[in-house]
């Protein structure tokens, strides 16, 4: 081998170990931003955090495609896009949830998965603002299998009805208090999407692990099996193929 290409062989050696090093000490929102990091399954988050710090609904769905895919698959099935949290937002919230009206598109608070904010966020509502299935996602950065498809990690959920916030016995607004049963709300999700005719296929992969009596950064109870469905999407074709 010449010179040149053993220095060449050493400079990439080199780059490879830089980038596992930066990825153990820096966050994911900047190691995500790295050319080359792609982390083995298992050593993705899969604790979201509300802004208290306090750990919330862990992630118990992931999706494979672009975010066309994504957010036609869950259009077709009858999910919107959460609108942002702004005042205007926040206000129409507490007023459909004290009247019991519904808001299709309400905001969900926000979660961080290792520092990071999620990038979308959809839901289903039911007849009032009050019952709603809704899933947080988070773009993981990096491509997933020989398809190089981006891969999205989520936490699906369901709200079963509004309660107060308070804050020293003072009301400040109201939230939801969360269904316990994670499994059936990522049930509904893989079922919904199914029906849609968008999912090629599902595949279970390990998660938490199983979870009788967890809490969520409100202190809800909730209880899992600790999988993830790992949801691969069909593409939407160009326009020009349709």
């Amino acid at each position: 081998m010449s010179s040149g290409r053993i220095v060449r062989h050493s400079v990439r050696a080199l780059a490879r170990a830089a980038i596992g090093v930066a990825t153990l000490v820096i966050d994911p929102p900047l190691a995500r931003l790295i050319p080359g990091h792609q982390p083995g399954w298992r050593a993705l988050p899969l604790r979201p955090v509300a802004r208290s710090g306090e750990p919330d609904i862990p992630i118990n769905v992931a999706f494979v495609g672009s975010r066309a895919a994504l957010l036609a698959t869950f259009a077709g099935a009858g999910w919107v896009e959460a609108d942002p949290i702004t005042v205007g937002t926040g206000l129409r919230l507490t007023i459909a949830a004290l009247l019991h009206l519904r808001y299709r598109a309400a905001p969900v608070s926000l979660l961080c998965l290792r520092g990071w904010p999620h990038d979308v966020a959809v839901e289903c509502e039911g007849d009032t603002i009050a019952v709603r299935d809704h899933v947080r996602l988070w773009h993981a950065g990096q491509r997933w299998s020989r398809a190089q498809s981006t891969l999205w990690l989520g936490n699906a959920s369901r709200d079963s009805r509004v309660k107060l916030l308070q804050r020293h016995h003072v009301p400040i607004g109201t939230t939801h208090h969360v269904d316990p049963d994670l499994d059936a709300a990522r049930a509904r999700v893989v079922a919904g999407l199914r029906a849609a005719g968008q999912v090629a296929a599902v595949r279970m992969k390990p998660g938490i692990g199983p979870t009788p009596m967890g809490r969520d950064a409100s202190g809800d109870p909730f209880y899992t099996d600790g999988r993830v469905a790992l949801i691969i999407l069909r593409e939407p074709l160009p326009a020009r193929q349709r």
